[in-house]
């Protein structure tokens, strides 16, 4: 909140009204940080996963089928 914001909040707001105000304001923030965890965490196992395909080695695949194939 901007210093204009929490002034007015601070000195007009009803006190029930600042309480719940401050609580949702917590939890927000809250749930904030744990969003930007999350998507922390979320692309760093995609950086992982890129780095690992990107140094495995090539795969060759060897078709072995029988030119004399009995029907």
């Amino acid at each position: 909140m901007n210093q204009f914001k929490k002034w007015l909040v601070e000195n007009f707001l009803p006190r029930y009204a600042k309480e719940s105000l401050i609580e949702e304001n917590d939890r927000l923030r809250q749930e904030l940080q744990e969003a930007r965890r999350q998507a922390d965490e979320i692309q760093q196992y995609a950086a992982g996963l890129e780095y690992a395909l990107r140094h495995m080695p090539g795969v060759v695949v060897h078709n072995h089928e029988s030119k004399n194939r009995d029907p």
